[in-house]
């Protein structure tokens, strides 16, 4: 007669012997040791949160912007505008471009204090020019470039120092005549978007 034997584990008796425990229905076989690449991982993990701790001197808004965690507030010097051209409050724009940027895509707090402002940044017109880049067979300008330059600080008042100093130059072009005419205006804008969008990141960016 064939008879059964059950799965179990032999331990030795106190009288030499042998009874077979079995394992519990629920008991769950012991989790895996981590791997090589796995304590890796949580080792570049812990670090990084360590490392981030530690510092705790940065802030990364929505836009990617890094903000030193010591400037809460920022002074815009209304922009100056030390150019001959005829287009009506290219400053003003620019102003309202850099307020923008700084002030609607980063926690900084815009005050208009410059005495007790964190950083405060200033800038200044110092170029405008509108020239034609392109001719008709009967020597009409049929396309115009419209190019601005500006000089802009961003400075740290704690520390007395300048963060950013640079002049930034742009540059657009735009037809006369045509489906896809346009005036100065419209070129000047995009070129002012473009140098608040330059200032914007590397101000956010050289840290």
């Amino acid at each position: 007669m064939k008879t059964s034997k059950r799965a179990g584990v032999r331990e030795r008796g106190r009288a030499g012997t042998s009874e077979e425990t079995s394992l519990p229905s629920h008991a769950h076989p012991p989790a895996p040791l981590p791997t090589g690449r796995s304590r890796q991982v949580s080792w570049s993990v812990f670090l990084l949160a360590l490392l981030l701790g530690l510092t705790g001197c940065s802030y990364y808004g929505f836009s990617g912007a890094m903000i030193p965690q010591e400037h809460q507030t920022i002074t815009i010097v209304p922009v100056e505008n030390a150019t001959a051209s005829s287009l009506r409050d290219l400053e003003g724009s620019l102003t309202d471009l850099l307020n923008e940027r700084f002030v609607e895509r980063t926690r900084l707090r815009l005050i208009t204090n410059a005495n007790e402002a964190d950083v405060v940044l200033t800038g200044r017109l110092i170029e405008y020019s509108d020239a034609p880049t392109s001719v008709s067979g009967d020597e009409r300008a049929t396309q115009n470039e419209v190019t601005i330059s500006a000089e802009v600080r961003y400075r740290a008042t704690e520390s007395d120092s300048l963060l950013l100093d640079d002049t930034y130059t742009q540059s657009e072009t735009y037809a006369l005549s045509g489906e896809g005419a346009q005036s100065a205006a419209d070129a000047a804008r995009v070129v002012l978007e473009n140098i608040a969008d330059a200032v914007f990141a590397d101000a956010t960016s050289n840290w």
